[in-house]
């Protein structure tokens, strides 16, 4: 599928139902997320509503108008970890493999360094190599890994820990 008529905006309110959808159906492949499937859309909601509220980051691409992507920097709320965020992302399966990954995470980025973030982190499963690879692409360094982190299916998973800090 091409990246034609692909769009990166700030998420809105109004897209929330899409980038619900396009959340359950990565959380479904059960590989790349910790979720299995995607909260209720009330929790969905809520999450949207706190992250536009307190200012953090999250960019949605656009096909159709309808949410194929997504890219989140969310600074957690404790005192002593301002200017941190962690990184989220995902996309449709079809829209995988064709440079959006790069767009969308920049996007997200660009976004959090303007707003002062100084250092952005972010978990990923050692078997991901693709998604590895992007970040490291995007200045990303291992800062660790946590074995057997997760079991799921009775396969265990390590979980990479990256940072960038721009």
């Amino acid at each position: 599928m091409s990246q034609a008529g692909i769009t990166i905006v700030p998420m809105k309110m109004k897209y929330v139902r899409s980038f619900r959808a396009v959340l359950d159906s990565v959380c479904k492949e059960r590989k790349f997320l910790i979720f299995l499937q995607a909260p209720p859309m009330k929790q969905v909601r809520q999450f949207v509503s706190n992250l536009l509220r307190r200012g953090d980051i999250q960019v949605v691409a656009l096909k159709d108008n309808r949410v194929v992507g997504w890219c989140d920097i969310v600074s957690p709320e404790w005192p002593g970890f301002e200017g941190t965020g962690r990184l989220g992302m995902g996309l449709a399966r079809e829209f995988r493999g064709q440079g959006l990954g790069p767009r969308i995470a920049k996007a997200a980025i660009e976004a959090a360094v303007q707003k002062g973030f100084r250092r952005i982190e972010l978990d990923v499963y050692a078997v991901n190599e693709p998604a590895i690879k992007l970040y490291q692409k995007l200045g990303f360094v291992v800062e660790g890994r946590k074995m057997k982190a997760r079991c799921l299916d009775g396969e265990y998973y390590d979980i990479i820990q990256m940072a960038f800090f721009p």
